[in-house]
């Protein structure tokens, strides 16, 4: 970010987890999941955004619901949560 930093314009941030535990073997294998739980540095992200002043719009999503059991709302409070509870970031 810090090498492009005079024309990022937006952010869009995903979370991935890789292997998958049901693919443990298979490198390639992968989802997107909320914003903490994958192998994404998110706080390295922020830092670098902070770092080069960012004051662009930020796009963060899922491309579908990693678990059955939640709803694209418990996704999206979770990624909320994330950013302005555990990395103390204002949205």
């Amino acid at each position: 970010m810090k090498q492009y930093k005079d024309i990022i314009y937006a952010l869009h941030l995903k979370d991935t987890m890789s292997p998958l535990p049901d693919k443990p073997g298979d490198p390639k294998a992968y989802k997107f999941v909320e914003l903490g739980r994958g192998n994404v540095d998110v706080p390295a992200v922020f830092k670098a955004l902070d770092e080069i002043k960012f004051k662009g719009w930020g796009i963060i999503e899922l491309d579908g619901v990693p678990e059955k059991d939640k709803t694209p709302l418990q996704c999206a409070q979770i990624n909320k949560d994330y950013i302005t509870k555990t990395l103390n970031h204002p949205l």
